[in-house]
């Protein structure tokens, strides 16, 4: 069964009130939230009771109740807003929720989901909201709404030329959760690359560091020189690896294009990521039990699941470490995390 509403709060492991709130400076800008209405999301079958459907609607309402459990003491300067990106979702309902938001507040900066072989009926949707006053900041593709698993879709299925086409023409950011294995796939590199080379125009999100199944995938990625591309972002959701901050912060080139986010609703998993236990790969260690979990191995962690607390402070922790690290000098620090906790989201947008 899907949930709904977000967990009840508890600081499990003192991250929050004992290191991360006191070091976070005053604003925070999360560049990716999901938002959207129960009504948007019908019931769903029960082989669909995966981790991607763990959260189906979250209102507006309640994530911003939630921020205010999570991030007690800091004022949320804005979020980069989009529909929950599921196969079953009303993607034309779910919009209209995020449009109807961007009307009503202006911290929520709407990007569209798009399904990426529906190109003209997107192009469409894009101008009725329009017409109406409410422009779409961005993009949202998925691969879900293919009916096809990560590993079974290719970046061009992904972001089709159709697509970065429309994107020029209409000024809008792209936010791309890669293919495969994220940025360890030469192929994912390949697309990113073709992006940035004939399309600088369009600015690219990666989220979740462009993901990777294993740190070492995002170093080797870091080294291929991608990230010199002034048209390519960062954005940390669900990013737990120590090694992956520190490799990020040290080319003080990207500084300014290095974004938090949260990935809100699971921001609130109670879990993290396990490397190289089975020797490749890595596996969700979750506090709870669900039925998509490998139930043999939270047996063989059953005691250090009693300590696991809100995914996103892990983030927030891998961070802090990497900016407190030898790579940033203690003068720059404090300017480095407003920027990246806040600052950077807000001049993409020229605020």
């Amino acid at each position: 069964m899907s949930m709904i509403h977000l967990p009840d709060y508890e600081d499990h492991a003192g991250l929050w009130a004992g290191e991360l709130q006191p070091w976070m400076p005053g604003r925070i800008f999360d560049a990716h939230v999901h938002l959207g209405p129960p009504e948007a999301v019908p019931p769903l079958a029960p082989e669909r009771d995966i981790l991607l459907t763990l959260w189906t609607a979250l209102e507006w309402q309640e994530a911003l109740a939630g921020y205010g459990r999570l991030f007690g003491g800091k004022a949320l300067a804005g979020v980069i807003a989009f529909p929950f990106p599921i196969r079953e979702a009303d993607v034309q309902a779910s919009n209209r929720y995020i449009a109807r938001l961007m009307a009503e507040d202006k911290r929520v900066k709407g990007f569209m989901l798009v399904h990426p072989a529906r190109m003209e009926e997107a192009r469409r949707e894009f101008y009725a909201h329009a017409e109406k006053g409410v422009r779409f900041l961005g993009l949202k593709p998925y691969y879900d709404l293919l009916g096809k698993s990560a590993a079974e879709t290719s970046m061009s299925e992904l972001v089709p030329e159709s697509m970065l086409e429309f994107m020029r023409r209409e000024n809008l950011m792209l936010m791309i959760h890669p293919c495969g294995i994220g940025v360890g796939d030469p192929a994912v590199g390949g697309r990113v690359r073709l992006m940035a080379e004939k399309y600088p125009e369009v600015k690219v999100i990666l989220a979740h560091f462009g993901r990777h199944t294993h740190p070492d995938q995002f170093l080797r990625f870091m080294d291929t020189g991608l990230m010199d591309y002034p048209s390519l972002y960062l954005e940390m959701s669900a990013v737990t690896s120590p090694a992956a901050h520190k490799r990020a912060i040290a080319e003080r080139a990207l500084w300014p294009r290095i974004m938090f986010g949260s990935d809100m609703p699971w921001a609130m998993l109670e879990g993290r990521e396990l490397y190289d236990e089975r020797g490749s790969g890595c596996v969700l260690l979750t506090r709870h039990e669900y039925r998509w979990s490998d139930k043999d191995m939270l047996a063989r962690h059953a005691a250090a699941r009693e300590s696991l607390t809100y995914k996103i402070y892990y983030v927030l922790k891998s961070l802090k470490d990497a900016i407190e690290g030898p790579a940033v000098k203690p003068a720059e620090r404090q300017k480095l995390k407003e920027d990246i906790l806040c600052n950077n989201a807000l001049r993409l947008f020229g605020e």
